[in-house]
């Protein structure tokens, strides 16, 4: 993820101040998070292994 990140975000863009980084990280960790498909999950986003992992529990909950 982290090589991803400075990939994508931190090594193409400039920010100005502080806050204009802290939103662009809250955006790229929903964006990754709901349409990166991950080879090591099966070529499928964070979010629907995520789901899937926490679907047993809530069941025997």
């Amino acid at each position: 993820f982290i090589r991803t990140l400075k990939e994508n975000l931190l090594w193409v863009r400039t920010f100005d101040t502080v806050e204009q980084l802290r939103q662009a990280l809250l955006e790229f960790g929903r964006t990754y998070n709901s349409t990166w498909l991950i080879e090591r999950h099966g070529f499928r986003t964070p979010n629907a292994v995520r789901k899937d992992q926490l679907s047993p529990a809530a069941l025997a909950a």
